[in-house]
This record gives C-alpha cells, structure tokens and sequence, in this order.
C-alpha cells in the first residue's frame, strides 16, 4: 500500500474461520439447493430481483463464479448461503479474507428489501485457487447494524471530503474506555495529514469485521478504502457493538 496516516495501530484479535468438509457440503447442496419450478415473486434459478441484483454486485465487485442455495437454519428460520470461486481479486487479497466474506454477506443483505425478513443469516464461502477455503456465518441482525454503522462511515468521509474535519467531532466517542485517545488530538492530526492526500473522490468499503482489542473489549471495525485524486489512502472506523447510539468510537488511516 501506499503511504498512509499512522494515527493509532489498534491490536485485534480475529475470530478463526472455519471450514466445513466436502462430504457434508455435498449433502447440503444436494438438500438445500435451489430447485424449479420457482415460487412466486421468483425466478426460474429461485432467486428474487433484489436476491440476482446482490450476486450482480458481487461478480461486479470481485468477478468469478458464483452458486447459492438456501435452506433451513434452525427450526423455521432460513439461511441463505453463497460460494464464491475463481475470482482473481479474491486470489490477490488473501491477507485480507476475513473482511473479503464480510464485504460479499453486506453486499448481499445491502441488496436485499422485504427478503431480510425470509432469512436469519448469511453464510459465505470463498474458495482461494490455492485451495484454501474462508467462511463465515452473519446473523442478519448482525448485518442490520453493519449498514446502521455505514451511515456513519459515509457521513465521516463527505466531511472529510468537505475539509469539515471538526464536524467529525461530535460523530466521536472517546469516554468508551475500549481505545483510550483524545478526539481533539485526533482530529488535529487528521488536519495536518489531509492536505497531502488530495481531493477525495469516493470511500471503497473492503468489508468489516467483530473483533476483540488487546483490551479484551469488543468492536465493530468497518474498513476501505478513500479514492483521491493524489494518492488513496486506506481508511477504518470502529464502533461499539453493544451500543444504540450511531457513534463511532474511532478513525484510523489504516485497515
């Protein structure tokens, strides 16, 4: 990457992915897959507009193939499951495969309207060319206060984008005791750095992720990237999960 804002390096501990073996993915698919003819409101491979529109953003975003079927989850609850293969851009990220599946399940559940209600969770599977496989299960409510807190993200970007850094200001906790800094420090900091960086075209998200601090504290880290007309910089907000509030608890120049 490119010359980057080192502000504060936040230590994360990540929650290991785990991988089902061949012999029971070949049974749920052979249970679970998507069959015709198709229910109302559904296409002829079981899907819904908003369902196709969200694989669309996903081989927009990464390429490669894609296959989904859905199934039971626990009693009547539903899931919906995506695997995704022979994406090149996937291949070429592979240090960042935790937020890759969560960036695949957002888009996914992003495109969804009155199909959230159907399903209890995403399940994500990404399959590397070297064989190694990433997976993850989302809770749809977990998904529901991702795209709550990507508000926030955006609305962080257009004021920096707006060079109104001290209008991020109030978009800031720092009395949360999960990362100890001073918002007025901080947002000194990103004054001297921005005007190096250039003009701000538009936030990337990479994904995001639930993880633990070194604090033993739990946060929500959404992270990407800024487009800028001079240099792109990488970009992160993290935010308490247990709290109701659309508040971040910090910004970092850094994935």
């Amino acid at each position: 990457m490119k010359r980057v804002l080192a502000l504060v390096i936040l230590t994360v501990t990540l929650a290991s992915c785990g991988g089902g073996s061949e012999k029971n993915k070949k049974k749920e698919s052979s249970q679970t897959g998507i069959t015709s003819p198709a229910p109302a409101g559904q296409g002829a491979n079981g899907l819904t507009a908003n369902e196709q529109n969200g694989i669309n953003q996903i081989t927009g975003f990464y390429g490669g193939s894609v296959s989904c079927s859905k199934g039971l989850a626990s009693g009547s609850q539903k899931y919906f499951k995506i695997e995704v293969s022979k994406s090149g851009a996937l291949d070429s990220s592979m240090q960042i495969a935790e937020l890759s599946v969560a960036n695949i399940s957002i888009l996914l559940y992003s495109a969804l309207q009155e199909e959230r209600t159907s399903y209890s969770e995403i399940r994500t599977v990404v399959n590397f060319g070297s064989g190694q496989k990433a997976e993850r299960t989302y809770e749809t409510d977990k998904l529901d206060m991702v795209l709550a807190r990507m508000e926030v993200v955006i609305k962080i970007v257009g004021l920096l984008k707006d060079k109104k850094y001290d209008d991020i200001a109030p978009l800031l906790n720092d009395q949360t005791n999960i990362i100890t800094y001073k918002k007025s420090e901080l947002i000194n900091k990103i004054k001297k750095a921005e005007p190096g960086l250039g003009e701000i075209n538009q936030f990337i998200p990479y994904g995001f992720m639930f993880a633990t601090t070194d604090k033993q504290k739990n946060l929500l880290h959404i992270a990407g990237v800024i487009q800028r007309t001079t240099q792109n910089n990488e970009f992160s907000v993290d935010f308490d999960p247990s709290s109701t509030k659309n508040e971040a608890i910090f910004l970092n120049y850094k994935l």
